[in-house]
């Protein structure tokens, strides 16, 4: 399994196609066992990312597993992504044969910064 945040892997696809070593790279994300892409939309990405996304879960698709975590409703997808085909196609593959969880944290923000002070030796 590998876990990667989709940043990162935008990140690390840029620099395999700047060394020449792009196409490496998607073939071995393609096949590793499963793959976890985490924070997909918590940043904006560069234009190609669409399409480097979309090749990698093509490839995957009914294949092997992929999982996507996210905070962002689908609606968004084509926004960050930036590009319009790319985020429908993503979304039809990854909604053809998924399962989704919805996951919520009952946690009020104002507790966040409710603690009472430390207190220091002195």
């Amino acid at each position: 399994m590998l876990l990667k945040s989709v940043f990162e892997l935008a990140g690390e696809l840029l620099d395999a196609e700047a060394a020449g070593q792009r196409r490496e790279l998607v073939d071995r994300l393609s096949t590793i066992d499963v793959l976890a892409l985490d924070d997909f939309g918590m940043k904006t990405l560069r234009t190609t990312a669409a399409e480097d996304l979309l090749d990698i879960i093509m490839r995957r698709h009914e294949r092997l597993p992929t999982i996507i975590t996210t905070n962002r409703p689908t609606q968004d997808w084509a926004q960050f992504l930036g590009d319009v085909p790319a985020a429908t196609a993503i979304l039809g593959s990854v909604s053809a044969s998924s399962t989704s969880f919805r996951c919520s944290a009952d946690i009020p923000s104002a507790s966040l910064s409710t603690a009472p002070p430390r207190s220091t030796p002195g």
